[in-house]
């Protein structure tokens, strides 16, 4: 019996201890009927301390055989069983967003993240920058319509996105749109037509209710 490696933790908490309670049982049990039950204690961080706490809780492991996810065995492993599964077709591999830590230079897991909710501007430290970085500003700006004095106003937290933006779109019931519907406006920069769609997930967020579709820049 292997102990599952506790990740991102640092320290053992409850439920940790109900874990090892399990597997102490289980493996106290096969042994009391004779069995041999060999119980390889396994880690991928903070081992010293995780480890003593095991021993307080009186987990009778093999702590000779103890094992470090980063070991080279135990990483050839699991390659070995992630190329298996991918052989099989039980897991695939594709282009997907992730949460990237600019200071950690790698992608960091949904749990690791710390999700604030901004009423307004806002000036937040970020590790790895000297001074507080501005988040959450709205920015206004207007696509021309095609062929027309018209114009629509986009508000966006991201303008740096507007260079990737495929379409705008607006409320089928907006009375300001109607008129609109399926026509294009122009993207100043690129000279790009973009379509006007409509659809009813548009709401009255911002003062436009217009919202311009850039692909493949967030997870919604």
């Amino acid at each position: 019996m292997v102990t599952r490696p506790p990740n991102v933790i640092g320290y053992l908490h409850l439920g940790h201890a109900i874990m090892c309670t399990l597997e102490e049982t289980i493996s106290r049990w096969h042994r009391m009927c004779g069995d041999t039950v060999p119980w390889v204690p396994g880690c991928d961080h903070a081992v010293n301390y995780i480890y003593k706490q095991m021993k307080v809780l009186g987990s009778s492991c093999d702590w000779l055989r103890q094992d470090f996810t980063m070991d080279e065995n135990i990483s050839n492993i699991v390659k070995e069983a992630f190329t298996r599964m991918h052989e099989k077709k039980l897991i695939y591999r594709s282009k997907q967003l992730v949460n990237w830590s600019c200071t950690l230079k790698s992608a960091i897991s949904d749990i690791e993240i710390e999700k604030m909710e901004l009423k307004g501007r806002s000036l937040i430290p970020v590790p790895g920058y000297e001074h507080p970085i501005e988040f959450s500003v709205l920015i206004y700006f207007a696509y021309s319509v095609e062929n027309s004095g018209e114009k629509i106003i986009a508000a966006t937290s991201r303008l740096e996105t507007m260079l990737g933006d495929t379409a705008v779109v607006v409320h089928p019931d907006d009375e300001r749109y109607k008129d609109l519907h399926g026509k294009y406006v122009q993207q100043p920069f690129l000279q790009r037509r973009l379509p006007i769609l409509t659809d009813t997930m548009v709401g009255p967020a911002f003062d436009s209710s217009a919202v311009k579709v850039t692909p493949a820049h967030d997870h919604k």
